[in-house]
């Protein structure tokens, strides 16, 4: 797939491994504005009250107190 892909778009290995930390950073840079734009209209409130429930009740089954 990987060879497909090279001769498709013409690059060597060389031009990939260069190319790759940029594609990267554009990758994580889009799936953390996303995020961003979920978290601004609230739609994660509810994993976070999950989340933190969750936790609370991991916490008060090993706590030894």
């Amino acid at each position: 797939m990987i060879k497909i892909l090279m001769a498709m778009y013409d690059i060597t290995a060389e031009q990939a491994a260069a190319r790759f930390p940029a594609a990267q950073f554009v990758l994580t840079a889009a799936v953390a504005a996303v995020f961003v734009w979920l978290d601004n209209n609230g739609t994660l409130d509810g994993v976070g009250r999950w989340m933190g429930r969750t936790l609370r009740e991991v916490l008060d089954a090993v706590s030894e107190d």
